[in-house]
């Protein structure tokens, strides 16, 4: 499952979006630590790329990075993602339309 934890102090902040298995109360990415379900607001559906998945920019398919973020933004009730490309974080906020997929 995904979800928002609502723990600012901890991956990044308030937005922050994480996958966890609600059944055996844990995180599925063993870097970030244990987490408390009771800080987890589940999201409706999946997004549209996962953590470390290949993209480009589709208004700049010659660069090619990871994502390296993934965030829930409230107003627009959808994920947004930070890229690094070459070591680097883009400052650019993407969200899926954004963003094509890269073998």
């Amino acid at each position: 499952m995904w979800g928002l934890y609502l723990d600012s102090e901890r991956f990044g902040g308030f937005q922050t979006v994480i996958r966890f298995d609600n059944e055996k109360s844990e995180m599925l990415d063993p870097e970030r630590g244990e987490i408390n379900l009771k800080c987890v607001k589940p999201l409706p559906n999946p997004p549209e790329f996962e953590y470390n998945a290949r993209v480009s920019p589709v208004n700049h398919p010659e660069l090619a990075g990871r994502i390296a973020k993934i965030y829930w933004h409230f107003d627009k009730q959808s994920y947004y993602y930070i890229i690094e490309i070459n070591g680097k974080l883009k400052s650019k906020r993407y969200f899926a339309k954004d963003l094509a997929a890269v073998e």
